[in-house]
């Protein structure tokens, strides 16, 4: 709000979980501490769920914003990007639905028409800028392995995941072999 001076909003929030979807006493104890920081912190009942759905608010901003270095504002508002976005968005809940996990289909809703962003970074493309790896192997390249083994065609993500690695090679911020290979067919 100011030089220095940072407001948060809404409060830190942790969403967690055992891997048998049990509620724990151990669970309920972490809970209860991080409660008693100040730390929001829920207990998922479908764990599984909770981590496809934050794919899938990454999976659209992150691979985008690396290849434009555009805010969420721009990449919103130009109609091109929405495009792109709402396809890997769509291709990433198709991989979600071929594993079962049906995810809201009006998550594609938010790329009808031109959403006011607020002028973020997502914090991908913040690494990318300061130099530092990125996450596009457990954002893009995951939805592109899981496609590919679960033979789900997912091209925008194939293409996305190719661009940011190569953009990653090129700075420096990765090995120049991906740790999987993509399928492609030409001619």
């Amino acid at each position: 709000t100011a030089p220095g001076v940072v407001r948060h909003g809404p409060g830190p929030k942790i969403v967690m979980a055992e891997a048998t979807g049990e509620k724990t006493p151990r669970l309920q104890a972490l809970a209860a501490a991080f409660q008693k920081s100040g730390v929001t912190a829920e207990i998922a009942a479908d764990m599984r769920m909770e981590l496809w759905k934050k794919l899938l608010a990454l999976i659209s901003g992150a691979p985008v914003a690396v290849l434009t270095g555009a805010t969420a504002r721009p990449l919103n508002r130009e109609e091109g990007t929405r495009a792109v976005m709402a396809r890997l968005t769509a291709e990433t809940m198709a991989v979600a639905a071929k594993v079962g996990v049906k995810l809201p289909a009006t998550a594609l809703d938010r790329f009808k028409q031109p959403a006011d962003m607020p002028p973020n970074k997502v914090s991908t493309l913040q690494d990318l800028e300061r130099n530092r790896p990125l996450e596009i192997d457990a954002i893009v390249g995951v939805v592109a392995e899981m496609g590919r083994l679960a033979g789900v065609p997912t091209p925008t993500v194939d293409a996305a995941y190719a661009l940011c690695h190569m953009k990653a090679v090129e700075l420096g911020l990765y090995p120049p072999n991906p740790g999987f290979a993509l399928d492609y067919k030409i001619g």
